[in-house]
């Protein structure tokens, strides 16, 4: 078989093909057994009439056209193996020439893989914003784990519910006019009082003066924004920030490695005014109370018990310890993002269409994935957030488009600076994959292997290595380096500890792990006291600071 290439523009390459008339004798001869077993001959038995009988039935053309459907395949897969293409999508086959006593010959344009042009990412100067605690954020973080240590007793039947009570509910909905109020199920524990429901406005406000069995409608009020005379109005629960719909909740949520993810729709707050072009609506409820609580506070003795802490000092030290590395991780992603951004500038590639609408599939599946997760229909989702599926797909090609060429781009930096991957974190993935899915490892990786998915991983821990590499040069280069509380677990993770969230864009933030005393804190400000029982704090929200029920009926 002789092979030849030629590249072209748009990360394009012609594959040129030409293979022995020998063998299409042989792949006529197979499109002969082929065709006979399917074809049925006047006078003969399928799969008995001769090859020249077949022929004169069915016409030469369509044995060769039945050769051509193998062969040409088989041997392109050969000659992009040859020619060592990384090949990221189908090929277009051209002046495809097979004829009986000829060479076969044929054309095949492809796109594989671009190389990237990194640009001088050797000068980055990004400094390490700084991070500090105060004295107030010390005494919230105090509160919120004070918060976690008290709990709810079962108010007697006779006693209403006060501001700061907590209330099992059932709520109902009664009528909405414009807004949808098919709802008709239990909230946990709701607070009572000014601090609104996430999802329901006016349902922490009717609760107040109500007892155990006690039923009562409300109203709740929502805005609803004016939009283009093409569009349909957008309706939000009132108070909460109005979307202006120019961005769908999947560009939004560039978090999850900056993944596909939904927002909810139906999140909400209080006490905004509406803004020029909106008004108001209304939507009545239902509320039956099931059960009323309300939360006794632990006394500084029983705080310091709980927290294992010998004084309110040595609590206060944990706390601080853990939110100065709360804020350092997040300062670290806000770091890296901007690397990435400048890597972004810097760089240049050309990417194939292809790439881009195969991983905007991608994220348009993880995207559908997370509304099904959260019980929401795609038709439901666009009405509530007056986006359409040309908005939201937009976005997605938007973000397919960076995060392919932030990958591309990392890739051509780790080529130069010889980065590869640890086999250490490599196995890590596997053992990761193996007990999640309750395999063996070798098992695992032979499946990976097989597959291809390996590389794919590889290339993602390497890319993550090289991403943190230049975001630590950048810091030491602009004279505020990255802080050894962040550098020592990051490279704790490059030796392991670390895990690929899957193959589509997890090079873009790189995690930070919690050490040590900062870690005991955190569990203790966002855990429940365990004292038995259920926490308390709204429906569909949890936060540090939740209390334990203490059941004293």
């Amino acid at each position: 078989m002789n092979v030849s290439k030629q590249e072209m523009p748009g990360s394009l390459v012609e594959i040129t093909v030409e293979e022995t008339p020998e063998f299409v004798s042989e792949a006529l001869d197979k499109a002969y057994r082929r065709l006979v077993k399917r074809v049925d001959v006047p006078g003969w038995r399928r799969g008995k009439a001769p090859r020249h009988i077949l022929e004169r039935y069915v016409g030469r053309r369509a044995l060769c056209e039945e050769a051509e459907r193998y062969a040409v395949p088989e041997l392109y897969e050969k000659a992009a193996q040859e020619l060592g293409l990384d090949v990221v999508g189908e090929p277009e086959f051209k002046e495809i020439t097979l004829e009986p006593g000829q060479p076969l010959r044929f054309r095949a344009v492809v796109p594989v893989r671009p190389k990237a042009q990194p640009g001088d990412y050797r000068s980055l100067a990004i400094p390490f914003p700084e991070v500090s605690v105060s004295r107030d954020e010390v005494e919230e973080g105090v509160k919120r784990a004070r918060e976690s240590v008290a709990h709810l007793d079962i108010l007697p039947e006779d006693q209403p519910l006060k501001e700061g009570d907590y209330a099992r509910v059932h709520v109902k909905g009664l009528e909405g006019g414009e807004v949808s109020v098919e709802l008709d199920r239990d909230f946990d524990l709701v607070e009572v009082g000014s601090r609104e429901h996430p999802l329901i406005p006016g349902l922490a406000r009717a609760l107040v003066g109500m007892k155990k069995g006690e039923s009562r409608e409300f109203t709740g009020r929502y805005l609803v924004r004016a939009k283009k005379p093409e569009e349909q109005s957008q309706i939000q629960p009132a108070g909460g920030a109005i979307e202006d719909g120019t961005k769908s909740a999947a560009s939004k949520s560039e978090g999850r490695a900056r993944g596909t993810g939904a927002e909810n729709p139906e999140r909400s707050g209080e006490g905004v005014t509406a803004e020029p072009e909106t008004r108001t609506v209304e939507a009545r409820f239902q509320v039956v109370v099931l059960e009323a609580y309300s939360k006794h506070m632990p006394t500084d003795e029983e705080f310091l018990r709980h927290m294992g802490k010998p004084s309110m000092e040595e609590v206060e030290k944990d706390v601080e310890s853990f939110i100065k590395s709360q804020k350092l991780e997040r300062a670290w992603r806000s770091h890296t993002e901007k690397v990435e951004d400048a890597l972004l500038e810097k760089g240049s590639v050309e990417l194939p269409d292809v790439m881009i609408e195969n991983r905007t599939r991608t994220l348009l599946d993880d995207f559908l994935r997370d509304l099904e997760k959260m019980g929401v229909k795609p038709e439901d989702y666009l009405r509530r957030t007056g986006l359409t599926w040309e908005t939201i797909v937009s976005d997605l090609k938007e973000r397919a488009e960076r995060q392919l060429k932030l990958e591309l781009i990392l890739d051509a930096i780790a080529e130069n600076e010889g980065i590869q991957a640890d086999e250490e974190q490599v196995n890590a993935v596997v053992s990761g994959i193996a007990k999640d899915t309750g395999r063996d490892e070798v098992t695992v990786k032979t499946t990976l292997e097989m597959r291809g998915v390996m590389d794919e991983v590889r290339r993602e821990l390497t890319r993550s290595k090289t991403l943190r590499k230049i975001a630590l040069e950048a810091a030491e280069r602009a004279g505020k380096p990255v802080p050894e509380a962040i550098v020592k677990p990051q490279a704790d993770e490059d030796k392991g500890s670390g895990e690929v969230g899957g193959s589509q864009g997890s090079s873009e933030t790189v995690r930070a792990e919690e050490q040590g005393s900062s870690r005991a804190a955190g569990e203790q400000i966002g855990q429940e006291s365990g004292q038995g029982g259920r926490s308390a704090g709204t429906e569909d929200r949890a936060e540090p600071g939740q209390m334990a029920l203490n059941n004293k009926e």
